[in-house]
């Protein structure tokens, strides 16, 4: 659920429609990545917003990857257990079948 969605911020809702039409339109667009040098400046907001965005398109899959090692905030916002660390995929030790959740 977009954060504000049934707050009625329609605003904020929208801009996050504008960049999911914005990057389908530019059909080479396959990964996004949000990033930021400091923390708690909404890259977790961003991210979960934008996947659940291109989640409501049809015939559209997301793979939403959390790399944050410390704050865990997409697992915690989806209330998914978070048991596998990203170096277990990295190094070989998990496969990404293992991660993917629905």
């Amino acid at each position: 659920m977009i954060a504000g969605y049934n707050q009625g911020n329609f605003e904020l809702n929208e801009f996050y429609r504008e960049v999911r039409t914005y990057l389908v339109i530019n059909k080479n667009t396959k990964i996004i990545l949000i990033t930021s040098a400091e923390m708690n400046e909404g890259k977790t907001t961003i991210a979960r917003n934008i996947a659940t965005c291109f989640s409501k398109l049809e015939d559209t899959k997301v793979l939403l990857i959390d790399c944050d090692f410390a704050k865990k905030g997409v697992s915690r916002y989806f209330g998914i257990e978070n048991t596998n660390g990203i170096s277990d995929l990295v190094f070989g030790r998990k496969t990404i079948r293992e991660y993917i959740k629905k």
